[in-house]
């Protein structure tokens, strides 16, 4: 049992039928089905068939859509001369962040006061936990 379901073309769907179809002459299409028995027309309404059936069923083997990919906010380092080394050689991981951030003693100091309320600890010159 096969049963029909009709629902709306989505956006992006609508617009490459749009184009197809703005790309396709209707009386070309009569003429074509008209000379059937030719190899070439039977080729062209097959083909167009399928563009049709493409751009409703899978766009995006039709048109696709752009990859996005992920922004590495990084820079590689800069490798060493390794003629004039012995047997082995420190390669350190070669990508460095230009964000650097470095924690103040002062926030390290609070935590400590708030781990361990009960001892007493100088924060800043003339404050005492």
């Amino acid at each position: 049992i096969e049963e029909d379901i009709y629902v709306s073309l989505s956006a992006r769907r609508r617009s490459l039928y749009k184009a197809l179809l703005a790309k396709v002459s209707v009386a070309d299409l009569i003429a074509k089905a008209a000379n059937i028995g030719d190899t070439n027309s039977a080729r062209t309404l097959m083909n167009l068939v399928m563009q049709f059936c493409k751009v409703c069923n899978h766009p995006e083997l039709f048109e696709r859509a752009d990859v996005v990919v992920p922004f590495s906010f990084s820079r590689f380092g800069r490798p060493e001369p390794v003629s004039r080394d012995g047997d082995f050689i420190n390669l350190p991981y070669p990508t460095h962040n230009p964000i650097e951030f470095t924690v103040p003693s002062f926030c390290i100091d609070m935590e400590a006061c708030w781990m361990y309320p009960r001892t007493p600890r100088i924060l800043h010159p003339g404050v005492v936990a």
